[in-house]
């Protein structure tokens, strides 16, 4: 069921199917509606049809990595940035070419 954080003017909706939780916000300040949007989404979910607009569907690990990385140096040590990169040499063998949709827990 949609519901409105303290504080917020727009709904959420958070729940789970198949051990995955789905959350995000319904963009409305209409009860009816994100409720109605809810369904929808649950509805796509269900049909598999949800996952195709996903944003990791286009991007992958790899790609994702670089975009942390980016300026990054200026926020952080030295050392972390060489913590970062031994961390990433690993990561980046098993995930490196997988889309962030395919990565699953």
């Amino acid at each position: 069921m949609a519901y409105k954080q303290k504080g917020r003017r727009v709904y959420q909706f958070c729940f789970r199917f198949k051990g995955r939780k789905y959350q995000g916000s319904l963009r409305t300040d209409n009860l009816r509606e994100a409720n109605r949007r809810e369904a929808s989404i649950q509805t796509s979910i269900m049909n598999g049809t949800y996952f195709n607009q996903l944003p990791g569907d286009s991007i992958t690990f790899s790609q994702l990595m670089k975009q942390f990385l980016d300026g990054r140096d200026r926020k952080v040590s030295p050392n972390m940035m060489i913590s970062y990169g031994n961390s990433l040499k690993h990561l980046e063998k098993y995930f490196g070419t997988n889309m962030l949709t395919k990565i699953l827990p």
